[in-house]
């Protein structure tokens, strides 16, 4: 039964993961400023663009991998779970060290946790079907 909620979660990790690697990749300089970055020269648009779009779009891409075939699946999975977890636990670091952060900062934040909680039940429940 949960089995068949993989491929719906891979869809909105991935929906979230290309909206950033689109975002990002065309437009860094408004996202930026959105979230009080400024970019003062080429190498740090440089940078900016591969961290937040780049690796956004590598990260899409494992994910339509595991979309498309079911050998990638789990890998696919296990890398949502991680990155949300990963994600998560930076934004919880600056928030208990450094003070609140804004609007985007808890959207993504009630993301990440999605991405993690129901990425570790779907990877413990395929544990369970295993035996």
């Amino acid at each position: 039964m949960i089995s068949k909620l993989k491929v719906p979660y891979l869809f909105l990790n991935l929906a979230i993961y290309a909206g950033f690697a689109a975002v990002f990749l065309a437009t860094p300089v408004r996202f930026a400023d959105m979230i009080g970055i400024q970019l003062q020269s080429s190498a740090a648009l440089a940078d900016f663009r591969a961290v937040y779009g780049g690796l956004c779009l590598g990260i899409s891409l494992v994910l339509i991998a595991g979309i498309a075939s079911g050998g990638y699946r789990r890998g696919a999975i296990l890398l949502a779970t991680a990155c949300g977890g990963g994600l998560l636990l930076g934004r919880l670091i600056t928030l208990l060290f450094d003070g609140p952060g804004n609007l985007y900062i808890y959207v993504s934040m009630a993301s990440e946790v999605f991405a993690l909680g129901a990425g570790l039940v779907l990877l413990r429940a395929e544990e369970y079907e295993k035996g």
